[in-house]
């Protein structure tokens, strides 16, 4: 999606033409709740209206193709402007409000009520907003940018720097040599254990082995080992990692490009390999072999895939094959580092800015920072109950994070 805009002068519609790879993300569901603690007692109470109006700046200045209706037309996907949706700009997109809500913030936080939402997308809406002044003083803002039908209700699983250090140590595994090498001052360790790739079709292949593990790497191993035996459902397992492309692509995307650019590094793994008794050999296989399938997401791999999406006669059928919800299968994502915190309002910044509460996900992983952009990281957990109760009872007793 290009930040483009359509002088009001323009006689007739306007089609703004989007990429292969937006068509793609149509059908995918993206959610951002803030919730806000009230503002000081000397500062001034908020206000909705001023809300809207910096709302409608920000859309207006920097990202106009967020006006008009979504148009979709055989394998092509447009943002359809006309004389009216031009003249009234980003006033003319939904913005709901509550002037006050029983909740206080911490009730919000607690409950991430669906209250909080816009009500459901209309099918050409591109993005929703909704504001609400809450009982303290406090306010959630929730903004959406397609439809109502997938949001999740994860468990919260804090992990603190001690604990992500206890576990990147684990992933790391042991050298042969018995020797480490601290590289770009983020610990990232040389290894010799072969990471171990599959396909859902094939024999069980190994690839060379990356030169390091991330910390994102250590949670996603970990949270793979451990949904997959709270799931016993004895079949291999399809990791889906979003990896962002932006600085992939040679050259790079704009800093202030706002369309996808978001591809699926995709690593398999036995159910054999995940039932292992031995967490000190299983992560470190696992964390190596995510890794390696991002590392495949280079500038080649990701110009073929939008050669290849944009050859398609419907983009928007073209999934990434990870059957994650109530299937074998587990999609994660990470959203930390993406400056969510750094929203700031009246000099206040949000508490909670993550995803809300909804009743009915599975195989999802969404890894994002602590509330109030604090220390470490939250890993929110989307299963089915029974299975959500199993994995708490693993997580609790997993040796590396026991002090």
């Amino acid at each position: 999606m290009a930040t483009i805009a359509t002088p009001v002068e323009i006689e007739g519609d306007v089609l703004i033409p989007l990429s292969a790879m937006d068509a793609v993300m149509n059908t995918y569901r993206v959610v951002v709740l803030y919730i806000y603690p009230p503002p000081s007692s000397e500062a001034s109470a908020f206000n909705l209206d001023k809300l809207q109006r910096s709302f409608v700046t920000l859309v207006n200045e920097d990202y106009p193709v967020l006006v008009g209706d979504l148009h979709v037309h055989g394998k092509t996907i447009s943002v359809k402007q006309t004389p009216v949706s031009r003249h009234q700009g980003a006033k003319g997109i939904r913005f709901e409000t509550i002037s006050i809500s029983n909740h206080t913030t911490n009730d919000a936080i607690d409950s991430l009520s669906w209250e909080f939402m816009p009500k459901p997308r209309a099918q050409k809406e591109i993005i929703a907003v909704k504001g609400s002044i809450l009982a303290d003083g406090g306010w959630p803002l929730d903004s959406k940018d397609s439809d109502d039908t997938t949001k999740n209700g994860p468990a919260r699983v804090p992990l603190s720097s001690s604990s992500m250090a206890k576990l990147k140590k684990l992933a790391e595994g042991v050298e042969a040599e018995k020797t480490r090498h601290i590289r770009r001052k983020r610990e990232r360790f040389l290894a010799k254990l072969l990471s171990i790739l599959s396909s859902k079709d094939k024999k069980i292949a190994q690839a060379p082995s990356p030169p390091y593990v991330s910390t994102l790497d250590a949670i996603t191993a970990l949270f793979t080992v451990l949904i997959s035996q709270a799931r016993g459902h004895g079949r291999s397992v399809r990791v889906s990692t979003a990896v962002n492309g932006r600085n992939r692509l040679q050259p790079p995307l704009p800093e202030n490009y706002s369309g996808n650019a978001v591809f699926h590094a995709i690593s398999t793994y036995t159910n054999e390999m995940l039932q292992a008794a031995n967490n000190a050999v299983l992560l470190p296989r696992v964390a190596r072999g995510v890794r390696a399938s991002i590392l495949e997401r280079d500038n080649a791999f990701m110009r073929d895939t939008i050669a290849f999406i944009s050859s398609q006669s419907d983009p928007v059928t073209i999934n990434d094959n990870v059957h994650f919800f109530f299937g074998p299968d587990i999609a994660f994502t990470c959203w930390a580092k993406m400056g969510l915190y750094d929203a700031e309002f009246d000099g206040v910044k949000p508490r909670y800015a993550k995803i809300p509460r909804v009743q009915c996900m599975d195989g999802f992983v969404l890894i994002t920072e602590a509330l109030n952009g604090g220390d470490g990281l939250d890993v929110l957990v989307c299963l089915e109950t029974t299975t959500m109760g199993k994995l708490k009872k693993l997580y609790a007793n997993f040796e590396c994070l026991l002090d």
